[in-house]
């Protein structure tokens, strides 16, 4: 929610206390009390969808930081197993696109990299393992690669996922904030009689 709407929707909750503080004043007004619970369902829906908005734009959670680093740390064992074979076949293409430092396996974005550990795992899979043997890799070493990168790609939300629950959600709050606004218009109209003689102090 931006600041405009966190002002309204704090004023709206003021606007609510006054009423619950008064009740016995104007328990038996029918139209006052249609007005209150119509203010309360907006105010929860708001609640609800801003929930919605702060955790698709959360960060990384504990899950994706545990499987990106143990997806890293095999993947580093890879790229240095995977590194003297391209060099002692003269192959300076793939070299240069599998040399990175563990640095870029566990900091900055987390779809950036996934991909770049995706990449050296689809380098090195071309690979006959007897190859790779003698530096230190073993199929079971590929087998634990593989899996591992499907459990960090499992824990990231999916990018479209995310921008159509926030699209939703922010959609879905100014509709309510509409909504919640001419609410308190009409409630405002209706509390008239009451403001003054019964000394009820509404929120402006």
């Amino acid at each position: 929610m931006d600041k405009i709407q966190i002002a309204n929707e704090n004023m709206a909750s003021l606007v609510i206390k006054e009423l619950d503080d008064n009740d016995p004043l104007i328990v038996n007004n029918q139209p006052i009390q249609d007005c209150k619970t119509k203010i309360k369902n907006y105010l929860l829906g708001i609640d609800t969808n801003a929930q919605i908005q702060q955790e698709t734009t959360k960060g990384a959670t504990i899950d994706e930081h545990k499987a990106r680093l143990t997806c890293a740390d095999i993947c580093e064992k890879v790229i240095i197993g995977i590194k003297p074979y391209y060099l002692l076949n003269n192959d300076t293409t793939n070299l240069a696109m599998v040399d990175k430092p563990y640095s870029d396996l566990i900091y900055g974005s987390m779809t950036n990299s996934l991909h770049l550990m995706q990449l050296i795992y689809t380098k090195a899979s071309v690979i006959q393992i007897n190859n790779l043997n003698p530096f230190g890799l073993t199929a079971q070493d590929m087998t634990d690669f593989g899996n591992a990168l499907v459990l960090f790609e499992g824990t990231m939300p999916k990018n479209t996922s995310i921008l159509t629950t926030m699209k939703t959600a922010t959609s879905e709050l100014v509709t309510l904030f509409i909504k919640l606004k001419a609410e308190l218009k009409k409630l405002d109209i209706l509390m008239g009689p009451f403001k003054f003689s019964n000394n009820i102090l509404m929120p402006e």
